[in-house]
C-alpha cells in the first residue's frame, strides 16, 4: 500500500507539519506461516512515483536463503 500522508513532528522546540510517502510491503516467509512486513517512508513526495518504484524494487530484490541462521 502506498500512501502520502501528513503528520506532526517536533524538533524539541516547535511542531512542524511533515508530508511523507509511506509504502508497506507484506511478504510471506517461505516454508512458514509467517509474514515479513517491510515499511518504507520518505519526505521526498515531489518524486513520489520514483521513490515508490525504488521501494518496490528493494522489496522485490529480497531473496530467501536456506541455512542454519549463522550466515555461512
Amino acid at each position: 500500500m502506498e500512501d502520502v500522508a501528513t503528520r506532526l513532528a517536533s524538533d524539541g522546540q516547535a511542531e512542524v507539519e511533515v508530508v511523507e510517502l509511506a509504502l508497506d510491503c507484506q511478504l510471506s516467509v517461505p516454508g512458514t506461516g509467517a509474514h515479513l512486513l517491510l515499511t518504507f517512508s520518505t519526505p521526498l513526495v515531489q518524486i513520489a512515483d520514483a521513490m515508490g518504484a525504488l521501494f518496490d524494487a528493494m522489496a522485490g530484490a529480497l531473496t530467501w536463503m536456506e541455512g542454519d541462521g549463522t550466515g555461512e
